[in-house]
């Protein structure tokens, strides 16, 4: 019997949680509808015929949980209840049982209190009592799988988006500051040489002029200075006694001042990020006012959102604050951006407003005004303006051509990375173990409910009979069909299989796919799990397996392997030797479900020690494979420190997680297909094998090759010959591919998957074929066929790479002036005849492109280089050119991917093997 935690999974996660959510809302639904039948059943009593017909059309109406998915797809036109001919299935559903009850009411038409009553007691309560223990707790479980899924889509979404600001910071990069700074200094003195002198003899010289003003009253000529000072204190625009709210009253300006000072100080303000001229640099935000008056309560201030925001906009209106938007007329409490008003500032410095106003003189001086200082303070404007222009836009334009980048830069991004990345694999794992362990619960849930339904059912059908002395033959026969029939635990098991084949979505399939999949137009399998495990180095473990870091290429190179090892990934090849060496028994292990708290831990402990690997001296960070190696290799000591189990454990983890299966999922259909034809025999069966894994790369053959003999290792399959598939599939290769425990997957599904991208909303594998698929690759005689179509396209490889360098005329090879990193090829432990060719060695150099030569000749030919654009064009993330160029320091940062184009003269190039 499938289980819960096993059948509600998918690579979204939304569509497994929303398959899930709607089979518990329509199980509720179903156990409320019960007990909305057993209370209108109580009512059949108190009423007649006729109304319970109506009620029994009603209690199964077009839109009832009980209906079949067929039923409720269909064009929903139900007038009346159909002939119970109509609905008898071949086997006793729910739905079944349902409807036949309902339509057993129909025909009721006695009623009895007293039936009423036991009915109440002995059937509704309890189910009653059922609802509300188990209700409210499934609702806070989809709340909060809600709020799971929304954290892991944030964390999905800001890594996204932190891998964008790191990709283009690196881009950024590449333009170097000396050719800024000098660009920013022509600039600034292009713009000094185009700005206009204000202050030059355009200006016109004011004539003085002389107004005569009537003579002073002699109430102010008896004015003091004090009480001239006292009656001009509303100078700042501001009537008193001000009241701006209410415990917000002010008799003075002194009192106004002391309170916008402990204003200005205690809102905090955020610097412009790019200057505006005639407008201050410092911003505060609406929230902030609202915050302050919140915690600063003032006596007798109620702080609703209505009163401070009638608060704002006096402040607004007293032009104590300006907002930065034209149309900021309307204060709001949440989205608004304001600064704080020249007059508060003079207020707070002491300052008055009116500092233009003429000077006030005394009656007996006050004879005429002359305005010789006007052409003074005119000229004086004139040249502080053109200075103060001059200045801004020097400034600005400083401030714009300085680079925002640069190592800390990259270095914070960087940070942010792995912090979101691990926030990314913590909300994946809460989300997991939450559906793992909920979905436990939310199982014995369904069974108990469907025994509620089943029993309740029956119960009440029990008590009627009890106390209806005068029911029906019929009534007494339909009873004991319910009880002897209906009621049955088989009925309940084949209910349960049937919903969880309705509802559930897949089995186990963790790939790293956008929440938002189902809304994209375009998902390639390129951009599945392409997050690093170290953004800066380039390096992810569980990328696809022709990408891998391969046997071949490891730095330093392994003595001596042989030729079918070769392309193996070197993380599955060190692991899976290292378990083959191990003395203890490990078939209980790969029979075990998987442990994601333990495999979480080990994962988390090599994320951690990933991130914080730093390049050794004398490790030549250009070498891609040479930095891969060397995380590889602690990678693989960290997992050989392990349990047995644990390294188990972690291997089918990976097997699952890596970008697509050993198998890809390329020819996923071609395989089922063969076995889903089903007219073959097991010699044609074998060729067709044969015939399909031939076709994929040779790293995934050697990978699935090495599993299979680990696997005919540990479980003694090498003696097992053809003729002998039966005996396979109900021994060992059954118990491989069993999902009865929880956390278990089939063997097969480690190693061969579907596209991601079409069964992104779950997977429910074809087990019958998944274990005819094991069957075969265990044979012997298969992987014997296997074996010798990959040493044979290993050598085909081989020799078609020595043509080409023989075809490129790189015999001769010459000394350069670059970087170099040798990696010398390994002789393979097969026997190959003097005519076949060796693999080069890898020569890999970052020379500067020359001129050709003229002079062609046979010793000094040299192929002339493409042309190429000159902006970078950087490959796609998930490349093998892409990986290898990504720069392990930003000072030693390579040329741009787009130099690749280029064949320049004298290069050595050892072409990949």
């Amino acid at each position: 019997m499938p289980r819960f935690a096993n059948v509600y999974w998918s690579p979204d996660y939304r569509t497994s949680i929303e398959k899930l959510t709607k089979q518990l809302v329509r199980s509720l639904g179903q156990l409320h509808e019960l007990r909305k039948l057993i209370f209108h059943h109580i009512k059949y009593h108190h009423a007649n015929g006729e109304f319970l017909a109506e009620f029994a059309h009603s209690s199964y109406d077009k839109d009832s949980n009980f209906r079949s998915f067929k039923e409720l797809n269909e064009a929903k036109h139900v007038s009346r209840l159909r002939n119970i001919s109509e609905l008898t299935p071949e086997e006793f559903d729910l739905k079944y049982v349902f409807t036949k009850f309902v339509e057993r009411t129909a025909t009721e038409l006695h009623s009895q209190l007293a039936l009423a009553s036991e009915i109440d007691g002995a059937v509704l309560d309890k189910l009653t009592e059922f609802i509300k223990h188990h209700e409210p707790q499934i609702n806070v479980i989809l709340s909060h799988f809600e709020e799971l899924f929304q954290d892991y889509e944030t964390s999905y979404e800001k890594i996204e988006n932190l891998k964008l600001e790191y990709d283009t910071l690196l881009r950024l990069a590449e333009f170097k500051i000396d050719e800024i700074a000098d660009g920013e200094k022509a600039g600034v003195d292009a713009t000094k040489d185009e700005m206009p002198d204000v202050t030059g003899p355009s200006i016109e010289p004011i004539r003085p002029v002389e107004i005569s003003l009537p003579p002073p009253s002699t109430d102010s000529a008896n004015q003091s200075f004090d009480e001239i000072d006292i009656r001009k204190s509303d100078d700042f625009g501001f009537t008193f006694p001000l009241t701006i709210a209410s415990g917000l009253h002010f008799e003075n300006l002194e009192e106004l001042a002391d309170f916008l000072t402990a204003l200005t100080r205690s809102i905090e303000v955020t610097k412009r990020k790019i200057p505006i001229p005639g407008r201050t640099n410092e911003l505060f935000s609406s929230v902030q006012i609202c915050d302050h008056f919140t915690k600063e309560r003032p006596r007798g201030f109620n702080p609703t959102r209505s009163n401070l925001e009638k608060l704002g906009q006096n402040l607004m209106n007293l032009k104590i604050i300006v907002g930065t938007s034209f149309f900021a007329k309307k204060f709001t409490s949440d989205g608004m951006w304001f600064e704080w008003s020249d007059k508060v500032m003079r207020v707070v410095q002491g300052k008055p407003v009116s500092t233009e106003t003429a000077p006030v003189s005394l009656p007996s001086q006050m004879t005429k005004i002359r305005l010789d200082d006007t052409q003074k303070f005119v000229n004086d404007m004139a040249a502080s303006t053109s200075k103060t222009f001059n200045g801004m836009f020097k400034s600005m334009k400083t401030s714009l051509m300085r680079p925002k980048h640069g190592e800390d830069g990259i270095r914070i991004v960087e940070a942010n990375y792995n912090e979101a990345y691990e926030e990314l694999q913590r909300s994946k794992h809460l989300l997991d173990m939450e559906i793992y362990d909920k979905s436990q619960y939310f199982e014995h849930f369904e069974k108990l409910k469907i025994e509620v339904i089943f029993q309740s059912l029956t119960k009440l059908l029990e008590v009627i009979y009890k106390h209806s002395l005068q029911s029906t033959t019929s009534m007494h026969d339909f009873t004991l069909r319910f009880i002897e029939e209906y009621n049955k635990q088989e009925n309940y098991n084949r209910e349960f299989h049937n919903t969880v084949k309705n509802f559930s979505s897949g089995i186990y399939f963790p790939s790293f796919i956008a929440p938002d999949y189902l809304t994209r137009d375009n998902v390639s399998i390129s951009q599945l799990n392409t997050n690093f495990q170290n953004i800066k180095l380039g390096f992810n473990l569980y990328k696809d397996i022709p990408l891998q870091l391969k046997v071949s290429d490891l730095v330093p190179p392994i003595a001596s392997h042989p030729l079918n090892v070769r392309s193996i990934p070197i993380f599955l090849y060190e692991i899976v030797n290292h378990l083959n060496n191990l003395d203890t028994d490990i078939q209980s292990y790969w029979f075990a479900p998987i442990k994601h708290q333990e495999y979480w831990l080990v994962k988390y402990e090599i994320i951690n020690m990933v991130q914080e690997f730093v390049p050794q001296d004398g490790l030549n960070v250009h070498d891609h494979n040479a930095v891969e190696s060397a995380i590889i290799l602690k990678v693989i000591s960290v997992l050989k420190d392990k349990d047995a189990s644990k390294i188990v454990n972690f291997l089918k983890n990976w097997l699952l997680e890596i970008s697509d299966s050993i198998i890809p999922s390329t020819v996923y259909d071609s395989l089922i297909n063969i076995y889903k034809r089903g007219n073959n025999s097991g010699a044609d069966t074998t060729l067709e094998i044969d015939r399909v894994l031939r076709t994929i790369p040779r790293s995934n053959l050697s990978s699935v090759i090495h599993i299979l003999e680990h696997i005919s290792k540990v479980f003694d399959l090498n003696s097992v010959q053809s003729g002998t598939k039966e005996d396979l599939v109900e021994g060992i290769i059954r118990k491989l591919n069993l999902m009865e425990a929880i956390g278990t997957v089939p063997f097969v599904h480690l190693i061969l998957r579907p596209s991601v991208v079409k069964n992104a909303t779950g997977f429910k594998p074809p087990t019958v074929e998944y274990d005819a698929i094991l069957s075969d690759l265990a044979n012997i005689d298969v992987r014997s066929n296997l074996q010798s179509s990959l040493i044979e396209s290993e050598t085909k490889f081989l020799e078609k790479q020595e043509q080409k360098a023989k075809n490129l005329g790189l015999a001769k090879k010459h000394a350069l002036p670059a970087i170099v990193t040798r990696t010398t090829a390994e002789k393979p432990d097969v026997e190959i005849t003097p005519d076949t060719p060796r693999t080069p060695p890898r020569i890999v150099s970052a020379p500067k492109a020359k001129s050709p030569n003229p002079n062609l000749g046979a010793d000094n030919f040299e192929l002339r280089p493409f042309r190429t654009g000159t902006t970078p064009r950087p490959s796609p993330s998930s490349s093998p050119v892409h990986q290898k160029k990504k720069s392990m320091d930003v000072n030693l940062m390579p040329r741009s991917p787009s130099g690749n184009n280029l064949l320049v003269p004298k290069v050595e190039i050892k072409f990949e093997g």
